[in-house]
């Protein structure tokens, strides 16, 4: 009799330790609410949140497609050596897969872009470290020159403004050009995009040159608007005739007459 009633009890706590042990323990994330995770936070922008969130549901489920969208992000992010890692991952995992034709397509405009990005390091590097040649200064005293043809100092100032001008023209004609193709390429990136602003990799593209010829119409703007001010001003500062010149159009000569001693004053016009 005392054995069935310990068995009973013992019975009877076992539901017990289920219920309160379940309530402790937490469910860890499965690989697709880790992959849910960092789809949503691609939406957001936050990059490097999401290609974490990718590794970690990879480290689940072994989903070589899960290697794909991480080198996606890295892309997005600017991290062109890590994408093209990623890329190069995701060929070894699945060469013969239809999807690693794209991906070897990324890895080729990778590779360009990295090495022109080195290449345009490099010229600049060595633009920095060119020596400066010092020449030694000598002082020369100029031959006297006869400046009767040499255009007047009014004359040269107001040539001047019209080129810095035309240049300014020339500037805003350009920002012109400018604006009208970085509005094709945004309308033409909407296309690519959803309700919720997620978009392709063709329109993220189109979206971003977009945003670069925005800044370069505005850069020429400013500079042409800029130019055609300052040209505007030396026009009309510039000097009608210089001092010197009307002081030339006088002459005074001296003259001897029959011992008279006298002057005579021409004036030119």
């Amino acid at each position: 009799m005392m054995r069935r009633g310990l068995r009973r009890s013992a019975v009877g706590a076992l539901p017990l330790v289920l219920l309160f042990g379940s309530q402790g323990v937490a469910a860890a994330p499965t690989a697709k609410e880790h992959a849910q995770r960092a789809r949503a936070l691609d939406k957001e922008g936050r990059f490097d949140e999401a290609i974490r969130e990718y590794e970690k549901a990879y480290e689940l489920s072994h989903d070589p497609l899960l290697i794909f969208n991480v080198a996606l992000e890295y892309r997005k992010d600017n991290q062109r050596q890590k994408a093209l890692e990623a890329f190069t991952r995701y060929v070894t995992l699945v060469p013969g897969d239809p999807s690693s034709d794209e991906a070897r397509s990324y890895i080729a405009a990778l590779r360009r872009e990295i090495d022109e990005e080195e290449a345009s390091q490099a010229k600049a590097r060595e633009a920095a470290a060119e020596p400066v040649a010092i020449l030694p200064t000598t002082t020369t005293v100029p031959a006297a020159r006869d400046h009767s043809d040499a255009p007047a100092p009014g004359k040269r100032q107001r040539l001047t403004s019209f080129i810095v001008g035309g240049a300014g023209i020339a500037a805003i004609a350009a920002g012109t050009i400018v604006v009208i193709l970085a509005h094709s390429d945004w309308e033409a990136s909407r296309a690519g995009c959803d309700a919720d602003n997620v978009c392709t990799d063709s329109a993220y593209d189109q979206a971003t040159s977009a945003r670069s010829k925005a800044t370069v119409a505005t850069v020429l703007f400013g500079a042409g608007i800029a130019a055609v001010a300052t040209g505007t001003v030396l026009y009309f500062m510039a000097p009608s005739a210089s001092s010197a010149e009307r002081a030339a159009r006088w002459r005074v000569t001296p003259t001897f007459t029959g011992g008279t001693a006298g002057v005579a004053v021409t004036a030119g016009f």
